[in-house]
């Protein structure tokens, strides 16, 4: 059920005018004296309640910020794209290889052209940080799960570099548990050494041409515990044995055949 007009609070008919006028959150929560999420809050309320124009928002906002992107150079461009895309001054500079003043330059000649959508830029850093946060929780859980830097780097598909950089940002910011990583790396070792100790042992049998005890020592393996390349090996033994008792199989065949 929509709400009548005249239920609005005098606080929410001026954002509804504003909003309907072309402002942004940022410029209206400059009107009102309010904080921005005070007025982000009070326009997607607005909006739920359908207590707001958005076609005459879009009109109103495109005739006051009069885009002319067609103005810009192609540095001007490419700062826009990755400012709106959520990257950092930082983060930018170091993509384009140029100073953090120049950057900075750049980004306020914008905002004074009304260039850029704050709005979305503010969104889609929040998601880009809220992405980060998620990404080292799996670099502290496997971390503390005793994996290596190689390891992570490759369950996560990242590089050496990037694992190294986001796990020094935990240990500075005290949220790695140095104590369990060790302990759990020592376990990791100790695991590592025995399943190699297996596949040694099967390796053995196997060159003896004793293919139950090859069959045997596999068993001992979990292949919970198992990473994707003691698989393959494991099933490449399992290959070899297969054939190998097959091509004997034969030619026990032929020789009882040729006995009788």
């Amino acid at each position: 059920m929509r709400i009548a007009k005249n239920e609005l609070t005098e606080y929410q008919k001026q954002i509804k005018y504003f909003a309907e006028e072309g402002y942004d959150s940022k410029e209206i929560a400059e009107k009102v004296g309010r904080t921005l999420s005070s007025v982000r809050s009070a326009i997607a309320y607005l909006k739920v309640k359908e207590q707001i124009d958005e076609e005459k928002m879009a009109v109103m906002r495109a005739s006051r910020t009069k885009p002319q992107t067609d103005t810009l150079n192609k540095y001007q461009r490419q700062v826009k794209e990755l400012l709106e895309n959520g990257y950092t001054i930082k983060e930018i500079a170091q993509k384009l290889g140029k100073g953090y003043e120049c950057i900075w330059h750049v980004q306020n000649k914008l905002k004074c052209k009304g260039q850029l959508d704050e709005e979305k830029m503010a969104m889609i850093r929040e998601e880009r940080e809220e992405a980060k946060r998620e990404y080292q929780i799996k670099i502290k859980e496997l971390s503390e799960e005793g994996y290596t830097v190689k390891e992570i780097a490759q369950k996560l598909g990242t590089t050496l570099n990037i694992i190294i950089y986001n796990r020094s940002i935990l240990r500075t910011n005290g949220q790695l548990d140095e104590e369990k990583m060790a302990m759990m790396r020592a376990e990791k070792a100790k695991l590592r050494e025995t399943k190699k100790e297996i596949l040694d042992l099967a390796r053995v049998y196997l060159q003896k041409r004793k293919y139950e005890e090859v069959v045997v020592t596999l068993e001992e393996l979990d292949e919970n515990i198992l990473e994707p390349n003691e698989i393959k090996t494991i099933e490449d033994i399992k290959d070899i044995v297969k054939r190998e008792k097959t091509v004997a199989d034969q030619v026990e065949t032929k020789k009882t055949g040729e006995e009788r």
